[in-house]
């Protein structure tokens, strides 16, 4: 997957990418970002010397982005799941509260696991060129 974003910061030998988020996600407010914070930011091996502001072409594998997609979304439906199976035979409130409490532990677990993946993966995402330098020099 090929994506093109612009260089936001620079962190050592590292370059923090912002992408402006898709427009199928303008309505979706799944993840629950304003509008004006609609956009997503990776951390790369800063290989090509970029500068803040420097729009860049990133590579990240399909299985990268599928994985997280995974980790995401299923993890905290599979645990809402397992809560409500195991209070099958509980009270309607009982119920409810297990399997909201399973919600919001999911989404704690998705929140912690990026985090851990952003830090040992940092090299996951690969700059491929540099499209246009912050002085507006196409390349």
């Amino acid at each position: 997957m090929t994506e093109i974003g612009t260089v936001d910061k620079l962190k050592g030998s590292f370059a923090v990418i912002k992408f402006e988020r898709k427009q199928c996600c303008e309505h979706c407010r799944m993840c629950l970002a304003s509008p004006d914070k609609m956009s997503v930011s990776v951390i790369a091996k800063n290989t090509l010397d970029c500068k803040v502001g420097d729009k860049v072409s990133v590579e990240m594998s399909a299985r990268q982005v599928l994985s997280a997609a995974v980790i995401v979304y299923l993890t905290p439906v599979a645990l809402m799941i397992i809560a409500m199976l195991a209070t099958i035979r509980a009270k309607e409130y009982v119920q409810f509260a297990s399997i909201v409490v399973a919600l919001i532990v999911g989404v704690c677990i998705d929140f912690v696991a990026d985090k851990y993946f952003v830090k040992r993966n940092k090299t996951s995402v690969k700059l491929i060129s540099v499209i246009q330098t912050a002085e507006g020099e196409d390349n």
